[in-house]
């Protein structure tokens, strides 16, 4: 009779298939999906922290970028990079910015520069138009009903509870301020008249004391325009540095990372939203209104060159020597 040791079977190996699946706790899964192009899924995407590692995910909708989720339960955060600025709103953003420092910086050289001064105002004025209605027609995370800051969110916020992606509350205050005092300056600079070397579009519908006032509070009002810009680039580094967090780079390239928790629920509200066409029409109607704004507001535009300060006044004694009364000549009898 054979021994129990000849009976007893050795250890069975390890399989490939077992080796493969005690290395799947390290996944990662590639979403790539391209800005023009938006695929569906055939069925919803349900995904859990016990199923990740081993689950089949299908196509992800996204809006712009490619979404790189990398999943590892050793791991003490996992991260998903998720689509949250849309092109336009990136575009915008950069193209202001450039718009806001030639304003500044041509108003600071003053003379000659004045003309380009009124020619940044004028794009400024054109791009809050069309920022005005891709707030409303735009992507989810760029519409103003997305991120405009409610007393219940800020409360949530002050609280610590608060919770979303996109513009916080305290940001929300500081953008829409931004833009509103940007659309003052920039529709005021219309009517202004510094009698000097500029003149607005509109400064002829007004009284030349008041143009010359608003000229003023065009010039005070600046000084607090630079101070929201500055106050956002504190707002930027206080996040990198203090909270760890990364504002710049999304308006950049498109994408934030989330934790993977989080971005699950966003994934599905995308999948509840697939078939939705872009807003194509909305960007073609928008970039229209800011095209038609910034022209309308350009017609008209003029500036008083050195050429014309230096004749004028010589045109204006010329003519106080001519209007001068000279003796009525003696009758001829």
């Amino acid at each position: 009779m054979p021994s129990s040791r000849a009976l007893a079977k050795p250890p069975a190996k390890k399989t490939a298939q077992n080796a493969a699946e005690s290395s799947a706790e390290n996944l990662t899964f590639n979403f790539a999906q391209d800005f023009d192009q938006e695929s569906t899924l055939q069925e919803p995407l349900q995904l859990s922290r016990t199923s990740v590692a081993t689950a089949v995910v299908p196509a992800v909708p996204v809006v712009s970028s490619a979404a790189i989720l990398s999943i590892d339960r050793n791991a003490t955060r996992n991260f998903l990079a998720m689509p949250l600025w849309d092109l336009p709103i990136r575009i915008f953003h950069w193209t202001l910015v450039i718009a806001v420092l030639v304003a500044v910086v041509s108003a600071k050289l003053g003379g000659e520069w004045m003309t380009l001064h009124g020619k940044a105002g004028f794009a400024i004025l054109g791009l809050l138009s069309f920022r005005l209605a891709w707030g409303f027609a735009g992507s989810k995370y760029a519409r103003f009903a997305q991120f405009f800051p409610t007393p219940s969110k800020l409360r949530r916020y002050l609280q610590g509870s608060w919770k979303a992606r996109g513009h916080n509350p305290l940001g929300a205050i500081s953008v829409f301020a931004l833009l509103g005092l940007l659309a003052l300056q920039a529709g005021g600079g219309l009517l202004t008249d510094d009698e000097i070397s500029f003149t607005g579009p509109l400064a002829h519908l007004i009284d030349t004391e008041l143009a010359v006032r608003l000229t003023g509070l065009h010039h005070q009002l600046s000084n607090i325009v630079l101070g929201l810009v500055a106050l956002h680039i504190v707002a930027i580094i206080f996040y990198r540095v203090v909270k760890r967090k990364n504002l710049l780079t999304p308006m950049i390239t498109g994408v934030e990372q989330v934790p993977a928790e989080s971005a699950f629920e966003d994934i599905e509200e995308q999948n509840e939203r697939r078939g939705q066409r872009r807003h194509t029409v909305a960007l073609a109607v928008s970039l229209a209104l800011a095209i038609a704004v910034a022209y309308g507001a350009s017609s008209g535009f003029g500036t008083r060159t050195q050429a014309e300060l230096v004749v004028a006044p010589a045109v204006s004694s010329s003519n106080l020597q001519d209007n001068v009364q000279k003796p009525a000549p003696a009758p001829a009898w």
